[in-house]
């Protein structure tokens, strides 16, 4: 009796830890894909191949005393706020839902376009001042 019970757990135990192993190999591998992936998108955007892009929401929510303008100087859209002037690297989106590109082209959410002129601002509202 005692050594039919020995080999039955012995043929489990087995078992089992193949089992185990076969999951931390296949989890070996998918890790090693998804790193391999990885490489790859990362390779791709340092040679600029491609380029990510997302869309940043301004609620018009800003912080203590924060205003925020955006404006065009010297070919440039600049975004400024109290904290200082930074260039506009990507689409913006104000609180109206007017969409700012980088090249100074403004899409009202009407579909109207227009394009920031030398020394025109945008508030966050949406609103251009000459």
């Amino acid at each position: 009796m005692s050594e039919e019970i020995y080999r039955y757990v012995r043929k489990h135990t087995q078992l089992v830890t193949s089992v185990i192993v076969a999951a931390f190999i296949m989890l070996a591998a998918g890790e090693y894909y998804l790193y391999r992936q990885q490489m790859h998108l990362n390779q791709m955007l340092s040679e600029g191949l491609i380029q990510l892009k997302h869309e940043l929401r301004v609620t018009g929510k800003m912080m203590q005393g924060e205003a925020m303008n955006i404006m065009m100087r010297e070919g440039k859209v600049i975004m400024k706020n109290n904290k200082g002037e930074t260039m506009l690297k990507e689409e913006m989106m104000m609180s109206d839902g007017t969409k700012v590109m980088e090249d100074g082209t403004v899409m009202k959410k009407d579909g109207n376009k227009m394009m920031l002129q030398e020394g025109e601002s945008m508030y966050i509202e949406g609103t251009v001042l000459q």
